[in-house]
C-alpha cells in the first residue's frame, strides 16, 4: 500500500536545505537543492520503513494529500514559515 508523508524543507545558512519527515521522525536527510532534497528524503522514509517492517513495528499513517506544494524559504526570510513537500512511499 503507498503511503503519502508530508516532509518540511529547511533552508540552511550555508547553503542547501535539511529536511524532515514529522510522522517518521528518524526519517531526516539533506540536499544542494530542493529536488535533491526531496530525493534525499524519499529514500531515507523508504529506509525507515524498511526497517520498521523487519522489526515489527508500527507503520505511520499516510498524513498528506496526494499533492506536492512547496513554500521555500529565502535566505533573508530565514524566520518564516518553514517549507513543505510531500512525499509518497
Amino acid at each position: 500500500m503507498n503511503r503519502i508523508y508530508a516532509v518540511v524543507l529547511e533552508p540552511e545558512p550555508t547553503g542547501g536545505f535539511v529536511v524532515t519527515a514529522p510522522a517518521i521522525p528518524e526519517a531526516i536527510s539533506q540536499g544542494e537543492t530542493v529536488a535533491e532534497a526531496v530525493a534525499n528524503i524519499r529514500e531515507a522514509v523508504e529506509g525507515c520503513l524498511h526497517v520498521r517492517r523487519e522489526l515489527g513495528e508500527e507503520i505511520p499513517p499516510s498524513d498528506a494529500e496526494a499533492r506536492l506544494e512547496f513554500t521555500v524559504r529565502t535566505r533573508s526570510s530565514l524566520g518564516s514559515s518553514s517549507g513543505f513537500s510531500v512525499v509518497r512511499t
